[in-house]
């Protein structure tokens, strides 16, 4: 039977990116549209493209390791026995799904953030009306991300199911 340092690794990386991402929804981003007035337009947009200056670096690299260690042991379990592998091939499939669900859901979403931001910097809204296309951009920026958020809780609860049948 191989190691199971291997799943639990990623088990807990999974879990790991997964309550990152879900902290912003749940802290960052009802911070964000609390505060939000004509005035604080501009310092919104900034702090949250700074919030995903943090986050751009991060989450991708560690979605793909995360991806790496599951697919690797579903190889190990594989060659080793023939058995209990498809878990954790699906637990890393899971985890993955985060990153094409980025580009097609969530990177148009920021991009029209970005070109909001763009046409406020350095000026404070003129209108409510930009206060409300920004607290709807960020709302469904917070909508997406926390289904984006579930993607690696999902793969890491698949591969603890799969780690607890191997054992």
């Amino acid at each position: 039977m191989p190691s199971t340092i291997l799943p639990a690794i990623a088990i807990l990386t999974g879990t790991f990116i997964s309550g990152a991402s879900l902290s912003n929804c749940w802290f960052s981003l009802p911070i964000f549209l609390a505060t939000l007035t004509p005035a604080t337009v501009p310092s919104t947009l900034d702090s949250f493209a700074l919030l995903q200056s943090y986050a751009d670096p991060i989450f991708p690299l560690t979605t793909l390791a995360t991806t790496l260690l599951h697919w690797t042991h579903a190889y190990r379990v594989y060659s080793a026995s023939g058995d209990e592998w498809v878990g954790y091939a699906c637990a890393g499939a899971a985890t993955l799904c985060i990153i094409p669900f980025s580009i097609a859901v969530i990177f148009p979403t920021v991009g029209k953030i970005e070109a909001v931001q763009k046409r406020v910097e350095g000026k404070k809204a003129d209108k409510e009306d930009e206060v409300e296309e920004v607290r709807g951009l960020l709302r469904s920026w917070n909508s997406q991300h926390m289904v984006r958020g579930l993607f690696p809780l999902i793969g890491a609860v698949i591969g603890a199911l799969a780690l607890a049948r191997e054992l």
